[in-house]
């Protein structure tokens, strides 16, 4: 179990740092494009809910949940234009769906830290499907 909570941990790590990064790029296009901010902001709750999920699993298995984050935000701000940060974003949440599929394929999990990731994963899948939608329309309007 300890490879698990490990890996819930990092899958945390990066969830922390979408939070950072999305929160960054809400407040930097909420005047600019509402429609995308809005958006962004479902994103960001969907992070703070994975945050707030992961830590309660990490602690049900008896670990101690990480204080780390990850720095999207630096990488965030590296990009120029909104369509850049959007693609960062929409990849940072591929790389957890990745990551998530990774855990369920685990044996071991119990059947509550499986219910929860399959959660997680839906979300990721649901972020994504924003960001390519967003993306694809930026071509038409942008």
């Amino acid at each position: 179990m300890t490879s698990v909570i490990a890996e819930l941990n990092e899958l945390l790590r990066r969830e922390r740092g979408e939070v950072e990064a999305v929160a960054e790029l809400v407040r930097e296009i909420r005047k600019s494009d509402p429609d995308i901010a809005d958006g962004a902001a479902d994103v960001l709750e969907t992070a703070g809910w994975s945050c707030r999920g992961l830590v309660s699993r990490i602690e049900w298995l008896g670990g101690t949940p990480t204080l780390d984050a990850a720095d999207h935000t630096e990488e965030l701000q590296e990009r120029e234009g909104i369509k850049e940060k959007l693609e960062f974003i929409c990849g940072t949440q591929d790389a957890d769906l990745q990551a998530t599929k990774a855990l369920l394929a685990k044996p071991i999990l119990d059947s509550d830290t499986r219910k929860f990731l399959q959660e997680l994963l839906q979300a990721h899948e649901s972020t994504i499907n924003w960001c390519k939608a967003t993306l694809g329309e930026w071509s038409v309007t942008k």
